[in-house]
């Protein structure tokens, strides 16, 4: 996907998680509320995601939360002599709970996820075919040490599929407003696996109230391919 494509889809999905958040959320312009997500591209797809976090009361990092989601996935796989081409998009919403960490943060959300998925050549043996409601599990975790090294990590669960997405950071302050260091993510399901390691260079308040992560490496996939993959995040903290 070139740079293009890339930020046309980051677009459309921005728009949809706004306009989302807008339809969803109760007074958003009174409360504290985050703006999170970013895409990447790799060898062999695309991927892009946007959420939308707000508390029932108060301010975010303790208590229920309530989050709503829009992303999208392209991608390519090998099945006998032929290279199945899927894309999907899907909606989420979920009820969340945040811990108090001092100098971190520590969250656990539940919700149903509306999925549409299409191949080409249609594949109706695949279980991930088609529209459906599903349900997902996610946890978010971090701390930062002696103002020094920042630890992250984030976990996804589909138990209809079995599908699981993780990644991990160790990250080491390089200045004022910014951590580098490796990041290792592992994703896949019943019948695919895959590993990432790259670096991830965060940046704090690049615009205003912006924090922004770019990231790459490398990809390999189980029994398969491998190459590079690359990308950004962003989180906006609005109050």
């Amino acid at each position: 996907m070139d740079l293009l494509v890339s930020l046309r889809l980051v677009q459309t999905i921005i728009g949809a998680t706004v306009a989302l958040a807008a339809l969803l959320a109760p007074h958003p312009g009174h409360a504290d509320w985050m703006w999170l997500g970013g895409g990447e591209t790799v060898f062999d797809g695309e991927y892009a995601q946007m959420t939308a976090l707000f508390p029932f009361s108060g301010s975010l990092g303790s208590g229920f939360v309530h989050r709503y989601s829009v992303s999208y996935i392209g991608y390519t796989y090998p099945v006998g002599e032929d290279t199945v081409e899927a894309e999907g998009w899907s909606a989420t919403a979920a009820l969340g709970y945040q811990i108090p960490v001092t100098n971190g943060w520590l969250g656990f959300a539940a919700g149903a996820a509306y999925r549409n998925t299409e191949f080409t050549p249609p594949q109706p043996d695949n279980p991930q075919d088609g529209s459906q409601v599903v349900a997902q599990l996610d946890v978010d975790a971090g701390r930062i040490q002696d103002n020094r090294w920042l630890y992250a990590t984030s976990i996804s669960y589909t138990p209809r599929f079995r599908a699981y997405w993780g990644r991990a950071r160790v990250l080491r302050r390089t200045g004022d407003g910014s951590f580098l260091g490796p990041e290792f993510v592992a994703h896949g399901d019943r019948d695919y696996d895959a590993q990432q390691l790259g670096l991830a260079l965060q940046l704090n308040r690049v615009m205003g109230p912006l924090d922004l992560v770019l990231k790459a490496g490398a990809k390999r996939i189980r029994d398969g391919d491998s190459g590079a993959y690359a990308g950004i995040e962003f989180l906006r903290h609005f109050q």
